[in-house]
């Protein structure tokens, strides 16, 4: 139970607000048109636009304990270069297979701010 609240009107909150959902409505209604204002292209989760033979890919992950009462997800980033692939004989029919590295969100925003890597950031 959340000790901010009584049982009852901890269960009044959860009857009425359903974090789950409300992320889902986000990714909808926010995070979506967001990547689209910066020209990605979506297919399911996971966001992608290419330039000069590069692909920019950011996949939106939910966490797996998302439910009534909390709900999270952060960013995977990753790049693909097709053309690679190509030169190395690989054949991969899907574009977004062609990633040459990824990083979560957290250890990007790490390594530019000169932190210590390898920790992922959840947006709660």
């Amino acid at each position: 139970m959340n000790n901010h609240f009584n049982e009852e009107e901890y269960n009044k909150l959860i009857e009425k607000y359903n974090y789950k959902d409300m992320l889902h409505d986000a990714f909808k209604q926010v995070i979506t048109p967001e990547f689209k204002k910066h020209g990605f292209k979506k297919k399911g989760k996971t966001f992608y636009r290419e330039r000069e033979g590069i692909i920019e890919i950011c996949e939106v992950q939910y966490s797996g304990g998302n439910h009534r009462t909390t709900a999270s997800f952060t960013y995977n980033i990753s790049l693909a270069i097709p053309s690679l692939y190509t030169t190395l004989g690989i054949q991969e029919s899907n574009k977004l297979n062609t990633t040459i590295c990824g990083l979560s969100f957290g250890e990007v925003v790490k390594w530019a701010y000169n932190l210590p890597a390898r920790v992922d950031d959840w947006f709660y």
